[in-house]
């Protein structure tokens, strides 16, 4: 949002296949989600902090976490933040962190 805005998410967003809960929004081509079958941990996080045009990336196999027929779906992941400016810690509060949106078919 501004040259000095900071993020800050969850670490268990960057491991590959250890996500703990339904952050995919995923629709499949008649507007139905499909069902999460991953697995749901409550976690005490820790956070990465992305600073301003800072990108991450992590693989994930969706079809270990969600229940996907054959079909075509459009997927955007989706996550809480903290949010504040980097020049003050105190100025913070949550907000939703997301993803582009993609289409893929299984």
């Amino acid at each position: 949002k501004s040259p000095d805005t900071c993020y800050e998410v969850s670490n268990q967003v960057f491991v590959e296949d250890n996500l703990t809960g339904d952050n995919f929004h995923i629709i499949d081509s008649s507007g139905q989600r499909p069902l999460y079958i991953g697995p749901l941990v409550d976690r005490l996080p820790t956070y990465t902090a992305f600073l301003p045009g800072e990108t991450k990336s992590v693989d994930v196999q969706l079809d270990a976490l969600y229940d996907l027929h054959p079909g075509r779906y459009t997927v955007q992941y989706r996550t809480g933040a903290n949010y504040r400016t980097c020049s003050n810690v105190y100025d913070s509060h949550r907000e939703i962190v997301q993803s582009n949106m993609i289409d893929i078919e299984v």
